[in-house]
């Protein structure tokens, strides 16, 4: 996923930024927040898990931040905010069945 995103973020003039959260059940963002207003950022991709309560500052920040913000992965589902899915269930079915067709000799 990071590959296509820098691949598309380069083919239209940006570079991306890479920033971790070592521990995702942290309510404690600002400093993160902080750190990409002042690199002033032209958006934000955000990919961390939905754990415990790490989403409760989500809404409160994203009034601070003066550009687009687009979820990826388990923090879907928010009204207030662009969201891109990413459905294990099926994919692991297509996992298995590519894996199963290759035992099997067969193509699905």
């Amino acid at each position: 996923m990071l590959t296509a995103i820098e691949r598309a973020a380069a083919e239209r003039g940006y570079a991306i930024m890479l920033n971790l959260i070592l521990e995702p059940e942290t309510n404690d963002v600002d400093h993160l927040f902080s750190s990409l207003r002042a690199r002033q950022v032209d958006g934000i991709i955000w990919a961390i898990p939905e754990v415990g309560g790490n989403r409760g500052w989500l809404r409160t920040h994203l009034a601070e931040l003066p550009v687009p913000v687009i979820l990826v992965g388990g923090m879907t589902g928010r009204p207030y905010l662009p969201s891109i899915a990413i459905d294990n269930a099926a994919i692991g079915c297509l996992a298995t069945e590519h894996l199963l067709a290759g035992a099997l000799g067969t193509s699905a």
